[in-house]
């Protein structure tokens, strides 16, 4: 059903409000899937061994390993993917020999695995504002009545 507006500023601040829900609540949850689905087929196809280990159970792309933020002023939904090693030596800074960074970063880049670069995180949020951002909108502000 459509709502009907006093004048041009209820209807903006209504659709601003609305977007920023969107965004900030199935957007966010979306995007968080995308990167999962990308990173079981980027790298864990690869790292069987990892996958049935930590995955997301304090893994890579557990949840609780990513922190999403979305700015209402610029619209932009940010996720930071903040797990931290976990193995025996590779802690941070416990071994030298091995890279100083998040793990995420580190798995991307492929600085200690012997395979070509997988960069799950932004192919994931490509695909996903290529294919599905406007779709999402779309049909998230048709429920809100736009």
């Amino acid at each position: 059903m459509a709502r009907i507006f006093a004048d041009v500023a209820s209807f903006e601040a209504a659709l601003e409000s609305a977007v920023n829900e969107i965004m900030e609540s199935v957007v966010a949850d979306e995007m968080v899937k995308e990167i999962q689905t990308f990173a079981r087929n980027r790298f864990y196809r690869y790292a069987p061994q990892y996958r049935h280990r930590r995955v997301t159970r304090g893994g890579m792309i557990d949840p609780e390993n990513m922190e999403v933020n979305y700015d209402p002023v610029s619209h932009e939904l940010t996720i930071d993917m903040v797990a931290d090693w976990q193995w025996k030596g590779f802690r941070r800074g416990a071994n030298p020999s091995l890279p100083d960074g998040d793990l995420v970063d580190v798995v991307q880049e492929n600085q200690i695995y012997n395979a070509p670069p997988r960069s799950f995180v932004s192919e994931a949020e490509a695909y996903y504002q290529s294919r599905r951002l406007d779709r999402t909108l779309e049909r998230e502000l048709q429920r809100y009545g736009f």
